[in-house]
């Protein structure tokens, strides 16, 4: 459903409602596009998201909204961090691989600790508890880094692919 501006400031004025009374503490946002944001912070530049939770993944690096919203103080949380995984070939990338291969870790945790060292809260999605922790590792106690190198060689990756190809979140946001 296509929600519009009107529509984005009729739930964001809910949601600074919701935080006014107390019933919580941080309100945020998701798939909001820097216009989104942008027309959100024109109207109410008193109350920053505290979140944007956006598509981010090798494939689609979203650097200028990542860049716009970490200038604002807006967290950024990438949901589908390994852009579902099979369906954009990440596991199988040859730079993950060989990068994964030199760090005696998996591609996914390269492709966590890329979005961890940019700054960005990572939301990978599993139901195995080892996995659990080998994500939340790999975010909280990395036993590796990326060389500036490797963070190059994974930004070269970026095609702008999304997930969801005939969803464009000016058409759900």
């Amino acid at each position: 459903a296509v929600l519009g501006e009107q529509k984005r400031w009729d739930m964001w004025r809910g949601l600074m409602a919701a935080r006014r009374e107390g019933l919580c503490d941080s309100i945020g946002v998701a798939s909001f596009t820097q216009t989104h944001l942008e027309q959100l912070i024109a109207r109410a530049p008193e109350v920053l998201p505290a979140v944007n939770q956006a598509e981010v993944h090798p494939r689609n690096a979203n650097v200028d909204l990542v860049e716009f919203c970490q200038q604002k103080g807006i967290v950024v949380c990438a949901w589908s961090p390994l852009g579902l995984g099979a369906k954009m070939n990440l596991f199988e990338d040859p730079t993950l691989l060989a990068i994964a291969q030199r760090h005696g870790v998996s591609p996914a945790a390269v492709a966590l600790r890329w979005l961890a060292q940019r700054n960005i809260i990572p939301l990978p999605r599993t139901v195995r508890p080892s996995r659990m922790r080998e994500n939340l590792d790999v975010v909280l106690t990395p036993k590796f880094r990326l060389s500036d190198d490797e963070m190059a060689d994974i930004y070269a990756m970026d095609e702008g692919r999304t997930v969801f190809p005939g969803a464009r979140p000016d058409d759900i946001a």
